[in-house]
């Protein structure tokens, strides 16, 4: 039994159900057709495998979280197994590498800023610092609203 893989990295904006990769597989069973009938399966519930003329497609069956995996790859094994009787099988490693994308908004360190100023306060004096950082670690530029 040999297994083919195509697998492509994914931003982490890819959501539960995407297809993050294909393959193509070749079985051969000299007993009958009845065994050479593959299932499969996948060591990481982050996914989920699914078939369609031969061709299988591993699906995110989770969001994928850039931030959160070691070294943004998820590593994972699927395992096509055949009808005999016993049953014969066949493995391919997976690795996923997830690429960064821009998913989250700049946060504030503080939510509300209150300040007081002097009327007489004389021109350019400085009123506040406010300070924001961006979880995804983009820089962040201020504008004026309003």
């Amino acid at each position: 039994m040999y297994l083919k893989l195509q697998i492509h990295s994914f931003g982490r904006s890819a959501n539960s159900g995407d297809t993050v990769g294909r393959w193509h597989v070749t079985a051969t069973d000299i007993d009958s057709v009845t065994n050479s009938q593959l299932t499969y399966s996948v060591s990481d519930s982050t996914f989920s495998v699914q078939t369609l003329n031969n061709i299988g497609y591993v699906k995110t069956a989770k969001r994928l979280d850039y931030d959160r995996i070691p070294d943004h790859t998820y590593n994972f094994t699927i395992v096509a197994t055949d009808n005999g009787d016993p049953p014969h099988k066949g493995s391919a490693a997976v690795r996923v590498s997830v690429t960064n994308v821009n998913d989250e908004d700049p946060v504030f360190v503080k939510d509300v800023e209150r300040v007081q100023l002097s009327e007489d306060a004389p021109m350019r004096t400085v009123v506040h610092v406010v300070q924001a950082f961006d979880p995804d670690g983009d820089g962040v530029t201020y504008t004026f609203a309003g």
